[in-house]
């Protein structure tokens, strides 16, 4: 093998004789892999099918399906939504005091005078009271605007003007009804505003 290189040496420069047998190596690492990498990729192949095969089946295509078609309702509501008045789909404004809401007592569109005045009488009463405390037990007390009351007391409003009274005490508020009244009821809660609980009142 030495003596053949040495002879085309002699015969042939030393590139010619070096470039043809790198071309000769290179021939032969090609033919290796034209023979050798078939076979890895058709394993590579079925490696491929038989993940597919695990991945795509029926109950898998079903569940994506379901969730699919679940997306697809949600976005037609959202879009009915959008595409609709407001009023049709929120939810009704509540006023909210310091502890839960309050129902708007509704005023009679067609009572008398005097039903009138001693509407306006109450809500005079229910602005003008505090509650700044409640004990709780077998007999409740409230203290309201500073003084305690039980159910049944009379709690008086602008110097004996306007006479509430005590209907209910609960944990965070106080049910009172115009004297000689029952029907016309107003519920305080609770003050969150230290300056009512303290006694001091705002301008």
């Amino acid at each position: 093998m030495i003596r053949t290189i040495n002879q085309l040496i002699q015969k042939y420069d030393a590139a010619s004789v070096f470039i043809l047998a790198a071309t000769i190596v290179v021939i032969v690492e090609l033919s290796l892999m034209r023979i050798l990498v078939p076979s890895s990729a058709a394993a590579s192949v079925n490696d491929s099918g038989v993940l597919m095969e695990q991945v795509y089946d029926d109950s898998n295509v079903a569940k994506t399906s379901e969730q699919l078609l679940a997306w697809h309702n949600d976005s037609a509501v959202f879009r009915n939504r959008l595409q609709t008045s407001p009023d049709s789909w929120q939810k009704e404004l509540e006023t909210t005091f310091a502890f839960g809401f309050e129902q708007m007592h509704q005023q009679p569109s067609n009572g008398t005078s005097d039903d009138v005045k001693q509407n306006v009488a109450a809500d005079y009463a229910a602005k003008n009271l505090y509650l700044q405390s409640v004990m709780t037990g077998s007999r409740p007390l409230a203290n309201i605007s500073g003084k305690m009351y039980r159910v049944g007391d009379e709690v008086s409003v602008r110097g004996g003007e306007i006479l509430m009274v005590v209907l209910s005490i609960q944990s965070d508020y106080v049910t009172v009804f115009l004297d000689d009244h029952p029907e016309i009821t107003r519920t305080i809660y609770v003050s969150s505003d230290m300056q009512l609980v303290t006694g001091e009142r705002l301008p």
